[in-house]
């Protein structure tokens, strides 16, 4: 009977953990969305959408190109995301065309993934228009059925013009996408909106909350200010790091030291925007890229003026340090460092204002940034938007040559400073 009761209580306690474990399981959901405001706003659509049938959704935004979104749906990084049928026939999946959009569907039947009927007519593609349509992966349809439902309901549900008035919105208001989004879908699926609850961190109505960020000047500023820093600094970090170790042994050995200026000196011939997109296949789309070709674009001015300032020393120099016993480590610490140091923090200010003008790139491939607005004004022809970014960049890179200025006073000699500018 012990036994018995044994089994009995095992079981017991085990169906609570399993009872306890499936309530608090919570489906999840990713949807992605590219650089353009109109993917965004219907990103963030998806995103509500979804937390409407109940499941933790999450918008990746601005992630790229839609040939980007395609391949993180492959990958399984999102669920759904809003593509054009123009691109599915003629580029997606290039050298394959289709003509129509039967085929379109059973070629991404082979991929596992499924599209709804159109949305509207994209703004975004070219003429002829196109139909904007939500592809999703077959598992979210398995696993989160009612998401999937949510999803569909923007099938039909958009006319071009109410497209317009969004993007114009967002663009002229400064309105975030996410605002945009809450909006519209509140309005056209008024069944939903109390499931998706305020605009608010809190919501009274006990619904699904859903913050939506009050984008002022100041918090774009804030924003963009933080990542720039973000991506020079770590750059210019790991590049002090490597090039300075690199321009002392290019002083030593001339060979080892002309085959690194070549190097450095080949990295800096490619384009920017060029090397920016040669990261993306390592290191994916993202600050990440952006900080790594930043990283290699610092190290010739570091490089090149490590070695030049530490092959200017005088070989009289040189020759006392060494009649005075001073090995070569401790030579080149405390005599051929401190002379070559103003060359050194020269190549550092160079690299480092170079980085803050180059780093504005990195909103090409979703670093975000003071390129963003600059972007963002590009694309809807707006000086103001394009100031917002070109302005704080230009100050930030004179502040940074001023701060270096004052840290060569500091730390270098006076008698060595004097003896330069003489």
């Amino acid at each position: 009977m012990k036994t018995v009761g044994r089994v009995l209580a095992f079981c017991a306690v085990w169906t609570c953990a399993l009872h306890l474990s499936n309530a608090q399981a919570v489906e999840t959901a990713t949807v992605g969305s590219s650089r353009s405001t109109e993917n965004a706003i219907l990103g963030s659509a998806l995103e509500l959408l979804a937390k409407s049938a109940g499941v933790d959704a999450k918008h990746q935004e601005k992630m790229g190109e839609p040939q980007d979104l395609w391949q993180a749906l492959l990958n399984g990084e999102l669920d759904a995301y809003v593509d054009d049928t123009g691109a599915l026939m003629r580029e997606r999946f290039e050298p394959e065309r289709f003509e129509g959009i039967e085929q379109v569907e059973a070629k991404l039947a082979e991929f596992n993934v499924k599209m709804s009927k159109s949305i509207f007519y994209s703004t975004d593609a070219e003429t002829p228009k196109e139909d904007a349509v939500v592809l999703y992966r077959v598992d979210l349809e398995e696993r989160a059925p009612d998401v999937v439902k949510a999803f569909l309901k923007l099938e039909g549900s958009i006319t071009e013009s109410e497209m317009a008035d969004m993007i114009g919105e967002s663009d002229r208001k400064y309105l975030p996408e996410s605002s945009v989004a809450d909006k519209f879908v509140k309005e056209r699926f008024p069944e939903i909106a109390s499931l998706i609850g305020s605009s608010s961190s809190s919501s009274p109505s006990g619904g699904i909350d859903i913050e939506v960020e009050v984008d002022t000047w100041i918090t774009r500023l804030t924003k963009h200010t933080v990542d720039h820093l973000i991506m020079v600094g770590i750059a210019l970090a790991a590049a002090l790091l490597i090039s300075i170790p690199l321009g002392i042994g290019a002083a030593r050995n001339e060979t080892f030291g002309k085959a690194v200026l070549g190097f450095v000196g080949i990295l800096q011939t490619i384009p920017s925007l060029a090397l920016l997109v040669l990261m993306i296949p390592l290191v994916g789309l993202g600050k990440d890229a952006a900080i790594l070709a930043l990283f290699f674009y610092s190290l010739l001015p570091i490089v090149q003026n490590t070695h030049a300032g530490l092959s200017g020393i005088q070989k009289g120099v040189i020759e006392s340090a060494s009649a005075l016993g001073l090995t070569s480590g401790a030579r080149l610490r405390l005599v051929e460092l401190p002379i070559a140091l103003r060359s050194i923090l020269a190549g550092v200010k160079i690299a480092a204002v170079q980085l803050i003008g180059f780093a504005t790139l990195g909103a090409f491939i979703g670093a975000g940034g003071y390129g963003q607005p600059i972007l963002n004004g590009i694309r809807v022809n707006r000086i103001s938007l394009i100031l917002e970014g070109a302005i704080p960049a230009a100050l930030m890179a004179l502040l940074a040559q001023g701060l270096f200025e004052l840290v060569e006073r500091s730390i270098v000699s006076k008698g060595l400073r004097i003896r330069a500018e003489e």
